[in-house]
């Protein structure tokens, strides 16, 4: 049962070696990923819990002018196992330093403003309310009647504010009715201003 035992733990030992052979690949590879850092960390680690359990198994079944010796060597052993465990985790910090690195010094550059691309159409905003109010000023301005003063008769009149054939079709305007006013005048004068012929009948003696 102890040489079983110790056949297993030696086992698991060679697979720990392999593991940490290809560790010591990837460390000089400069093209390694994270992740598989990471896997084969998980690997080692899960052996050396094995380890463990087969070293303590092993204490149980050595006899005692056996048992310092298994003590030493499985320590020496576990010690260094966790001196590479230390090396990988290290190693991972490292790669995930550099991997952020590169990634902040990449980000900037995809900012930076093309200077052969199209001008910037700055951005209008138009206000409604204010749009509406102005819209019906212009209105109130167009269509609103314009008022005029006659300053010999000191009145004040509105011209209609339609368009101008409509206004001389339907609506006169005050220079035709002054105008005809002063012709009523002229010819009322005239009428005034004929010389009157007045005839005497003579009566016969």
């Amino acid at each position: 049962m102890d040489s079983k035992l110790k056949s297993v733990r030696a086992g698991h030992k060679g697979a720990v070696t392999k593991l940490l052979v290809k560790f010591d690949k990837l460390k000089s590879n400069k093209n390694t990923e994270v992740d598989e850092v990471k896997a084969l960390h998980d690997a080692v680690t899960q052996k050396q819990k094995t380890l463990i359990d087969l070293n303590n198994r092993l204490l149980d079944q050595t006899s005692e002018e056996n048992l310092e010796q298994e003590i030493t060597d499985s320590d020496e052993y576990m010690y260094e196992l966790d001196c590479k465990l230390r090396q990988i985790r290290k190693f991972i910090k490292s790669l995930e330093s550099n991997t952020k690195m590169s990634h902040d010094s990449v980000e900037p550059s995809t900012c930076k403003l093309n200077a052969h691309t199209l001008n910037f159409t700055p951005e209008v905003r138009v206000d409604m309310n204010t749009c509406a109010i102005d819209s019906m000023n212009m209105q109130f301005s167009i269509h609103a009647p314009a008022v005029h003063t006659r300053p010999s008769e000191n009145i004040m009149y509105q011209v209609p504010s339609e368009p101008i054939s409509s206004r001389s079709e339907h609506y006169p305007t005050e220079c035709t009715d002054d105008k005809k006013k002063q012709n009523q005048r002229g010819l009322l004068q005239t009428t005034r201003d004929k010389p009157h012929v007045v005839y005497k009948t003579c009566k016969k003696m």
